[in-house]
Formats: structure tokens, sequence, C-alpha cells
């Protein structure tokens, strides 16, 4: 019972990749839909969402110019679904070596 324990963080780790990667597909799903219906692609950046949120810095950075550079430029749906992947990934992984372990230990 005690390794069911160790392991749970590390599954949720996993369940929280699985999450974030598949709100990146939906971010992409919306901007295709939105291309189908109108004939536009909408893109949608990190900075986009960090100004629809209110952050002053997004929409008029006077500091870490490249940075914001580089958050413009950067996809949300591409930010989420690898993020998600390396959280899922860690987690796995991890999950994966500790059940190795207490195999191990237990034989």
């Amino acid at each position: 019972m005690r390794s069911g324990i160790r392991l749970a963080p590390y599954y949720v780790a996993v369940v929280i990749g699985y999450l974030v990667a598949t709100v990146g597909l939906f971010v992409l799903g919306y901007q295709v839909m939105q291309w189908l219906r109108h004939g536009t692609w909408e893109p949608i950046s990190v900075v986009t969402v960090l100004a629809w949120c209110g952050s002053d810095w997004a929409r008029f950075p006077t500091e870490w110019i490249g940075i914001h550079k580089m958050l413009a430029a950067l996809p949300l749906s591409l930010f989420f679904f690898v993020t998600g992947l390396i959280v899922y990934g860690i987690g796995l992984t991890t999950v994966e070596n500790t059940a190795d372990k207490n195999e191990h230990r237990s034989a």
C-alpha cells in the first residue's frame, strides 16, 4: 500500500500533463473552427492571453522585451501541448522508475 501512496503524486502529474496537452489541442481546434467559419486565422499567442488577463506588461512592455517577443511569437496551442507532453512524460517516467524500484525491493 505504501508504494501506491508514493506513486499518487506522479499519477496526478500524468493526468495534469494529459489535460494540459488536451487544452492545447482545443485551442488549435478553436482556431481552425474560426478559420473555417470566417476564412481568417486568429493568432492566439501567450502574450495575447496575458493581455486578456489584464497584464500591463503584455500590452505595453517596458522591460524584458526579448521575452515579450518570444512569448508573442509562441502560439498558445503549441505552448500548452508541449508543456503538457513534458509534464506527462516526466510523470510517466517517474511512475515507471518508481514501480521498477519497488519491484526490485520486494524481490
